[in-house]
């Protein structure tokens, strides 16, 4: 296996952080000053603590003052006292217990520690002893994690789940079933017209139903009802449609209905200039059947129904739509017909000043035809033209990312198209930010109707066997012409993602076969950065290696043949060089390769070579002085094929042993 560039010109220094790596490679390491015994090695010091597993949580979660009780079962103490905690809500800042404190449970108040309200809160623990802090229980690639959480009630009502309304002369009457309380009794609810405005019973009622005052009859009204209670307003409202009426009112009376002595002469047809010309106030003369002249007009969607991105599209996400009517008689009865595929939704309502539109029952997906059409007694006019309006309920999604590059190697400045594809048409604006398994985050902008895109820069470290998209998230949410906004994040999979469709390897090295230097941070001439030294073997090659000292980790798992990390792996390396930046002493990486009984010993050698050169190399790039150790070609086992040979490992020892063994080492 080729190793392709330099590690030491990509080196920052830093003070704090000093690490050897020793690529142990099929034989025993001891540290100097560690004794071998018995084919095991002793431990010169003790170490840190290990991972606290088991973990379980007793969370009252339903009010805002509630709290999490949490027990575990401790790890091993690594030789020396555990003396105390450290907890934390992220995983990434730790803060230890004031005054420390190993007693379970440990209890933690949401009001005390400030949690946010609605959203589940995680809690993660490290043990601490003499020698600094252990591992986090939650996050590492291998071993026993452990994770619980509790969602913070806000202590806030649910809106009601059930509303149905009856019409009174000026108001409704709402029965409604009851949301949960939140951990606090309702003792009232607040209703709005338009939803804006909240006002409060008065006297307080909680009880189903209740009476919405001061509404106008014969005009379609939405309520919109919210709980209440100790903590405050239900954070959504229920909404809930009636029209007011009059007793007797809309019907219009006997006496204006024309008798037949009235409406059936010849001279007492209105022509097209009498009915109902420009006075929809006044009923006018209704047309005698049958006649052309009609005041029906095509129907409209009303704004508040229409969702699309333009109002004259007559698209929507509503699928039950109020239609309004803008020509109308008052006093006739108005009926509006939706049909699709001999399928027919209609609504009815009697026209005055105030009342001009219905809404009609829930209508499938897809283009419907909608007409209006009045009548009066025995008077019914023609039907008015067709309106089409189309339903979709149906949020965007990604359904496949793609690239135009060719297959191949693609090194440091490479330049590289990202395309997502929308499984309908968009509105101008949307974008996306993928993850790549190299860990590069790119923004893809929409370009067209149906594609986003964005270029991905190859940058010095990069690396994939395989290019494609690991994740996604909404940058700005992307939303289709009828007003749904894109909800899913689901990442397509196959040959719908770039891994499935193409063969591209990025490399992570300059175009001239060396990696590029961080100007950020310049390396001194006189001083080595890169090391690499023969091991100090204390006998004769044993069936497996012996490692010496403490595990910073479960192991960097490649996959068979490859050296290169992924994304996965640079997180778990990210983790190591966050402790190291507390510690002195060095890192010992040691490399191990697939033993399958049909690669050389040469191409084992120099495949755990890369494997541990390779992690060596990115731990420098985030600061970490390294220094390589090696000898072999692989770890000796009887198994073939498990990940135990496939991994780099890496244990820690301390200055003391740091110091004898830097100074027996050479810059290469």
């Amino acid at each position: 296996m080729e190793h392709r560039g330099d590690i030491g010109n990509r080196v920052r220094k830093s003070p704090l952080r000093r690490v050897i790596a020793t690529i142990t490679l099929g034989v025993a390491l001891v540290a100097p000053g560690i004794p071998f015994i018995s084919g095991s090695v002793a431990s010169a010091v003790s170490s840190t603590p290990l991972r606290a597993t088991n973990f379980s949580m007793n969370c009252t979660e339903n009010n805002s003052t509630g709290q999490a009780s949490l027990t575990f079962t401790a790890g091993n103490n690594g030789g020396s006292e555990i003396t105390n905690y450290k907890y934390s809500f992220d995983n990434i800042t730790f803060t230890a217990f004031d005054p420390p404190t190993t007693t379970q449970p440990f209890v933690f108040d949401f009001a005390a520690y400030n949690r946010p309200l609605g959203v589940m809160t995680y809690i993660y623990l490290k043990a601490v002893n003499a020698n600094g802090d252990g591992e986090s229980n939650w996050g590492n690639l291998s071993g026993s994690n452990s994770q619980v959480g509790c969602t913070v009630g806000t202590g806030l009502p649910s809106r009601p789940t059930i509303a149905t309304a009856t019409a009174g002369d000026g108001s409704a009457s709402v029965a409604f079933t009851a949301g949960s309380n939140g951990g606090s009794a309702i003792t009232n609810y607040k209703y709005s017209i338009g939803g804006t405005t909240y006002i409060a019973l008065s006297p307080a009622s909680a009880t189903s139903p209740i009476t919405i005052p001061g509404l106008t009859n014969g005009v379609s009204t939405t309520i919109y009802l919210k709980a209440v209670n100790a903590n405050g307003d239900s954070p959504t409202a229920r909404t809930v449609t009636v029209t007011p009426v009059a007793p007797a009112t809309p019907v219009a009376p006997a006496t204006t209905v024309a008798p037949a002595t009235t409406v059936a002469p010849a001279t007492t047809v209105a022509p097209k200039t009498t009915v109902a010309p420009g006075t929809l106030d006044d009923p006018g003369t209704p047309d005698e059947p049958g006649t052309t002249s009609s005041p029906s007009t095509k129907p409209d969607l009303v704004s508040s129904s229409d969702s699309g991105i333009s109002d004259t599209d007559d698209i929507t996400f509503d699928n039950s739509p109020t239609i309004s009517v803008a020509n109308r008689i008052n006093g006739y009865t108005v009926k509006v017909i939706a049909v699709k595929d001999s399928k027919t939704m209609s609504c009815t309502f009697i026209a005055s000043p105030k009342k001009s539109s219905c809404t009609l029952g829930t209508l499938s997906d897809g283009v419907w035809s909608v007409r209006s059409q009045q009548s009066l007694g025995d008077v019914t006019l023609p039907k008015s033209t067709v309106l089409k309006i189309t339903i979709d309920t149906v949020d965007p999604t990604v359904i496949s990312f793609t690239t135009p590059v060719a297959n191949g190697e693609k090194k440091v400045g490479d330049e590289i198209k990202i395309v997502a594809t929308v499984g309908e048409n968009i509105v101008p604006g949307g974008s996306i930010t993928v993850t790549l398994d190299t860990g590069a985050d790119v923004v893809l902008t929409q370009t067209t109707a149906t594609k986003m895109e964005g270029i991905y820069v190859v940058k010095d470290g990069d690396s994939t066997d395989g290019l494609t998209v690991d994740s996604f998230v909404k940058t700005s949410v992307p939303t289709d012409i009828a007003g749904n906004a894109m909800t899913t994040t689901k990442l397509p999979k196959g040959k719908k993602n770039i891994g499935g469709l193409k063969d591209i390897v990025i490399s992570g090295e300059s175009k001239t076969g060396n990696n590029a230097a961080e100007p950020s941070a310049p390396v001194q001439d006189d001083e080595p950065t890169v090391l690499e030294c023969k091991t100090v073997a204390t006998e004769k090659k044993p069936t497996a290696p012996v490692l010496v000292g403490e595990k910073l980790s479960d192991g960097i798992i490649f996959d068979p043949a490859s050296p290169q990390l992924d994304s996965g792996d640079k997180k778990e390396l990210d983790r190591v060089a966050k402790v190291m930046a507390k510690r002195g002493g060095l890192v010992l990486v040691s490399g191990f390769a697939r033993k399958n009984g049909v690669d050389s010993a040469e191409f084992l050698k120099n495949l755990s070579l890369a494997r541990a050169r390779n992690v060596s190399k990115y731990l420098a790039a985030k600061g970490v002085r390294v220094s390589v150790r090696y000898e072999g070609y692989g770890a000796v086992t009887k198994e073939i094929g498990t990940s135990s040979q496939r991994k780099v490992d890496l244990r820690w020892i301390d200055d003391a042993a740091k110091i004898e063994s830097e100074q027996k080492c050479s810059a290469k």
